[in-house]
C-alpha cells in the first residue's frame, strides 16, 4: 500500500477461493494473467489479486478514481459476501472485518473516501481511472505536458 492507493485484504473461508475467483469474473472482472484481474469501466479501476493456494484476494484501488468508485467497491464486497464466509483487513492490517457486515464495510469505504480526499488536497485534483502502479507516473507525464 502506498500513498497512492488503499489495499485491502479478502481472506475466504477454506476451499472457496475458486468460487470467489468465479464471483469476480461475474461481476465483470477481467484476467490479467494467471493470479491477476482488473475490474475496470469507464470511470473506475480496481486492481485484483487472487493468491493460491493459500486463499487471498488482494484488493487495490487507487485514489485517482473518481469518488463513485466506492460504489464499485461497495459491489465488489457484496459479490464477495454472497460467495461466503470472509474477513477483510483494512488498510494498515490492523482491523479485521466480516464480509457480511455491512456496517464495517460502510467503515471502510468512509476510510477510503477519506483518505482519498487527503490525496487530493496533497497531490491536487487529479483524476483518472487507472492503475495505481500507473498513478505517479501519469501525473508526472501530464505535469510535463502542461
Amino acid at each position: 500500500m502506498g500513498v497512492e492507493s488503499a489495499v485491502y485484504q479478502v481472506v475466504p473461508a477454506a476451499g472457496t477461493s475458486d468460487a470467489y475467483v468465479s464471483a469476480l469474473l461475474d461481476i465483470g472482472a477481467e484476467r490479467r494473467g494467471e493470479r491477476y484481474l482488473v475490474l475496470r469501466g469507464r470511470r473506475h479501476w480496481i486492481d485484483l489479486e487472487v493468491d493460491m493456494p493459500a486463499p487471498s484476494v488482494g484488493i487495490r484501488v487507487s485514489f485517482t478514481n473518481p469518488a463513485d468508485v466506492v460504489s464499485e467497491i461497495s459491489q465488489l464486497f457484496d459479490a464477495l459476501a454472497r460467495v461466503g464466509t470472509a474477513k477483510i483487513f483494512d488498510p494498515t492490517g490492523k482491523r479485521r472485518f466480516s464480509v457480511e457486515d455491512g456496517t464495517l464495510v460502510e467503515e471502510l469505504l468512509a476510510d477510503f473516501v477519506r483518505r482519498r480526499e487527503v490525496f487530493q488536497r496533497y497531490f491536487g485534483p487529479f483524476e483518472a481511472a487507472v492503475s495505481a502502479q500507473d498513478v505517479f507516473r501519469l501525473m508526472h507525464e501530464r505535469s510535463a505536458d502542461s
